[in-house]
């Protein structure tokens, strides 16, 4: 392992479009230091999957990167979010939804550890031994106060660039949540919430309040996913919308209030 300094050289630019309009872009300069693990030559996926025995470094252009610790708060967060798409999508027989450890193979020089992501019982071939051999439904980001806003790009990126119809970065810090669902041709819808519903296309009939998410007692995700099941239940039987979303009960055993 090595450390090594990456410098953003950043200013505010202006530049000319081909039909001749100014282009500024605002920019900004930052120093950075993360721990990464490089060869003589670029590193392949299959060399990464085996060399990343730990499971918490991704690949970036042929070099191995070391993600970024997870603080409490994101740990607490994404634990609860899984508990709930996992338990949906087993019990409506939808597909896998697996956490942070399992890469994402974006192509030879390239992949990902999202945390969480969902790739349906359909494209389940998908799924091997060594990580994700294609495109997930949807892939979930938590976005911490640790997080560097470069490594978040690149990561959209990534996910743009294999084509995932759902990516959704949730913002503790900001309280806000955004979604970007794939219109075809590369073009992303771009949506940024404060509040009410957090639905899921990609997963039928999910549904999500926002200000659950930044709650300081997150709410009983079994009575949230009891309820998401009942109003599935309801909506197949008649065709008409379901309940409103559940009003769960507050959980007693919340480490951070007992």
């Amino acid at each position: 392992m090595s450390n090594t300094n990456i410098i953003e050289s950043a200013r505010s630019k202006q530049k000319s479009t081909s039909n001749g309009d100014a282009l500024s872009v605002s920019t900004r300069e930052e120093t950075e230091s993360r721990t990464i693990r490089h060869a003589e030559r670029a590193i392949d996926f299959e060399t990464f999957v085996i060399l990343n025995d730990s499971n918490d470094m991704e690949l970036q252009q042929g070099v191995m990167v070391l993600k970024m610790a997870a603080q409490w708060e994101h740990e607490r967060l994404l634990a609860w979010i899984f508990w709930i798409v996992f338990g949906y999508a087993r019990q409506k027989s939808l597909g896998t939804v697996v956490g942070s450890r399992t890469p994402v193979r974006i192509d030879e020089y390239h992949a990902r550890l999202p945390d969480l992501l969902f790739v349906r019982r359909e494209n389940a071939e998908i799924i091997q031994q060594k990580g994700i051999y294609g495109t997930p439904e949807f892939v979930l980001e938590l976005v911490s106060p640790n997080d560097r806003p470069p490594d978040m790009i690149g990561r959209e990126a990534d996910y743009r660039l294999i084509g995932v119809p759902e990516i959704v970065f949730i913002d503790q810090q900001r309280r806000s949540v955004r979604i970007l669902r794939n219109q075809g041709s590369g073009q992303y819808d771009d949506v940024t919430l404060l509040a009410g519903p957090l639905a899921l296309e990609t997963l039928p009939g999910f549904e999500l309040q926002v200000d659950w998410l930044f709650a300081d007692r997150l709410p009983d995700e079994m009575a949230i996913l009891t309820g998401l099941l009942r109003r599935y239940a309801q909506t197949a039987r008649n065709g008409m919308p379901g309940d409103v979303s559940p009003v769960p009960k507050r959980r007693h055993a919340d480490p951070l209030h007992r």
